[in-house]
């Protein structure tokens, strides 16, 4: 038996061993994982931010400093980072203030206006119930006689238990609170730390990797991580476009029916549509809600309007947009969308289709190399 052989027994032996350890102590393992998780979240936050403030740093550094000016000016090379990266994040910054600017007005006008109905509403839920109680041929006398007491008692003993839980989990909640708002704030120290020497650090990281595998290895995966970087950019700028399509849609379809709060609601159908599985809902009932509060029978108009615009953007907009940003065919988007959704929820739907565009574009340079590989050589030809 050879030294190789020898070697590669023990390897899967080894991993055998491992493995069966992992599934033993799985509990064990995966509390481990949180933790490390948990320590390292400010620095997966950074990342995150850092990955969506360089789209538009990148475009600032590419078209606002010209490699021309670069060589000729000094001085423009060291400005060059800090300036696009606060640029970066005002542009950011400038498109949260106006979506905030077109709906928290309106929401605000909303709620006053609801505060000045609410008499009419109690009236008309008061007269609704009498309506209520001679249609099942009830009477006040019926209700008198009910025992509230009872009533009033059990609901009071839930409550207190309610608020006896809440009182016991108010020191565990206010540490998540106060740990997720110093994650997000380190987070955004790392993404500025990342951004200023985005260079660097890959040189680092780079000479890191490749001196722990093989030349062949390290290329692999250099063209993996490149992909992915081009993918998951794309996608970004896919969602965006996609969501602002929705709500351009969705403006231009209340407005011909007349609706009323048509650019607000618009701008929180178009924000909201960046949120896998629950944006759709949540848009759709806040604008529901508010439309309830003038026209009813608008509102229920406004709820079928949006579930056959949601249609059409799930099955034509975003396959299209989403698809042609990251390179595949609309069937594969609705596919990878599919399965995503089925196996990690809002997860999967988020990060599905970029990581299913990397997994295609590899079979598909893969099976390209292979056919290459299989065509017949030309002969050679002798000579005299």
């Amino acid at each position: 038996m050879s030294k190789k052989t020898i070697t590669q027994i023990l390897l899967i032996t080894c991993l055998t061993v491992l493995f069966y350890v992992f599934i033993q102590n799985f509990a064990l393992v995966w509390m481990g994982i949180k933790a490390v998780l948990s320590a390292i979240a400010p620095l997966i936050i950074g990342c995150s931010i850092a990955f969506i403030v360089n789209l538009p740093m990148s475009f600032v550094e590419k078209h606002f400093f010209p490699k021309k000016a670069l060589k000729k000016y000094k001085w423009l090379r060291k400005i060059k980072r800090p300036v696009s990266l606060l640029l970066g994040w005002l542009f950011i910054i400038a498109i949260f203030t106006v979506l905030l600017m077109l709906i928290i007005p309106e929401l605000a006008k909303t709620i006053m206006n609801f505060a000045q109905l609410l008499p009419y509403y109690m009236d008309s839920f008061g007269h609704n119930v009498t309506k209520w109680l001679d249609a099942f041929n009830l009477d006040i006398e019926s209700l008198r006689n009910f025992d509230w007491e009872s009533l009033s008692t059990k609901l009071v003993e839930y409550l207190q238990s309610a608020g006896t839980l809440l009182v016991g989990k108010t020191v565990g909640i206010t540490t998540g609170v106060f740990t997720s708002v110093l994650n997000i704030l380190l987070g955004f120290v790392f993404s500025c730390y990342i951004l200023l020497s985005k260079e660097k650090l890959s040189v680092q990281l780079k000479k890191l990797y490749a001196s722990t595998v093989n030349h062949k290895s390290y290329d692999n995966t250099m063209v993996v991580l490149s992909l992915a970087n081009e993918t998951f950019s794309k996608f970004l700028v896919g969602q965006c476009t996609e969501a602002l399509i929705l709500g351009v849609l969705c403006y231009i379809g209340m407005s011909i029916f007349g609706m009323p709060y048509a650019l607000m609601i618009s701008s929180l159908i178009a924000i909201t549509a960046l949120v896998p599985i629950f944006g759709a809902f949540i848009g759709t009932a806040i604008g529901a809600f508010m439309i309830l509060l003038i026209n009813p029978v608008k509102a229920l108009w406004f709820v079928v309007f949006i579930v056959v615009l949601q249609q059409l953007e799930s099955n034509f907009i975003y396959p299209r947009v989403v698809g042609k940003s990251v390179g595949l065919d609309g069937i594969w988007v609705l596919f990878a969308v599919t399965v995503g959704g089925r196996f990690f929820g809002a997860l999967g739907l988020l990060i599905s289709v970029p990581i299913f565009s990397i997994i295609y574009c590899l079979i598909r340079a893969f099976v390209h190399t292979k056919l290459e590989e299989k065509k017949p050589k030309p002969a050679k030809q002798k000579t005299d």
